[in-house]
């Protein structure tokens, strides 16, 4: 049975006075339950807060570094670029709006199926078999880039690849059965990885010491201002989707706004790498919020970066598992129902 975009994955008849929801469609967290969701921010947070004590980054920008007035003439691309967003955010939102007056409010249970891993986070549409015969050749192929003695990102590479071919199937599994819940997983899966570089990149600024000329992730080769451009505007525009697909998502709006202040900055980073390239490599590098940017905070670009993904992915993923404890209710709704 395949379930519809929206109505089917949310049609969940539960009263909200009886289950103590808010006014936005999310259910009161007990303290406890709050305080693990806190948790992973409060680290992150702590260890930002000492990488940029105590670990200050190098080599970010060629001397000599611009200050003052040659920064804050760029403030027109700034606003150009926070206008920009702010006009398709609102679109987004008016066309949520509407589509929400037109339905019925979704009614949202408070832990439908439990702690354990809903089905629908489980790999359902391959076999086994091709589980075990892809982790064998996926290994193989890492042994032989060890021998060959490959650079990390090649390594990487050539390891991932195997799994290409299961991801999408896998995905394709599961937009015929779950509808777009499949592009949430998908954007979900790709935004840990893209976190993951991330994180990468900061570990490595630990062992070098801040030098950023040997901390460029996994995949250096792709640390190009259009390349994060391109990567961040799609977030930004999935991000979008999907708080309009799945609309009472608070998680999902907390991301979406993040992914968007993020959005800014790289508008505003594309713009002058692209035509005032030696004002970005003197200092425009460091963007509107980094350390010696347009605006300026006590965090260095790496460090401000790694803070905007870790605030769009975690609350993602935990949108996701929302979405997915609905999904299963609504399915266990819908076996219940007599054919």
């Amino acid at each position: 049975m395949r379930l519809g975009l929206s109505s089917d994955v949310h049609e969940v008849e539960t009263t909200r006075a009886g289950l103590g929801v808010d006014s936005f469609g999310a259910s009161r967290l007990p303290l406890r339950r709050m305080a693990a969701l806190c948790l992973p921010f409060a680290l992150a947070a702590a260890f930002i807060v000492y990488m940029a004590t105590q670990v200050p980054v190098r080599n970010l920008a060629q001397d000599p570094v611009l200050t003052g007035d040659p920064i804050s003439m760029h403030w027109l691309i700034a606003v150009a670029g926070l206008i920009l967003v702010a006009a398709v955010d609102a679109v987004v939102v008016t066309l949520g709006n509407r589509e929400r007056e037109a339905r019925t409010p979704p009614m949202i249970p408070r832990d439908p199926v439990g702690a354990d891993a809903p089905s629908p986070l489980k790999i359902q549409g391959v076999p086994r078999w091709a589980l075990l015969t892809t982790g064998l050749i996926s290994g193989s192929v890492l042994i032989g880039t060890v021998v060959l003695d490959l650079p990390l990102w090649q390594k990487t590479l050539w390891t991932l690849i195997p799994w290409g071919p299961v991801f999408v199937l896998e995905e394709a599994w599961k937009y015929r059965h779950y509808g777009f819940y499949a592009a949430f997983l998908a954007l979900a899966v790709l935004q840990v990885g893209h976190l993951g570089e991330h994180s990468a990149q900061v570990f490595q600024l630990l062992v070098s010491d801040g030098d950023l000329t040997r901390s460029h992730g996994v995949f250096g080769q792709l640390d190009f201002e259009t390349v994060h451009f391109v990567w961040d505007t799609a977030v930004w525009v999935g991000g979008g989707i999907l708080v309009y697909k799945f609309w009472d998502n608070k998680w999902l709006w907390f991301s979406w706004i993040v992914a968007s202040v993020h959005q800014v900055e790289h508008i505003y980073l594309f713009w002058v790498n692209q035509f005032h390239m030696d004002f970005w490599a003197h200092g425009g590098i460091s963007g509107i919020l980094g350390q010696g940017g347009l605006i300026g905070s006590p965090l260095s670009r790496p460090y401000l970066h790694f803070g905007y993904n870790f605030l769009v992915v975690i609350p993602m993923l935990f949108g996701l598992w929302e979405e997915t404890k609905r999904l299963r209710a609504a399915q266990e709704r819908s076996s219940s129902i007599p054919s």
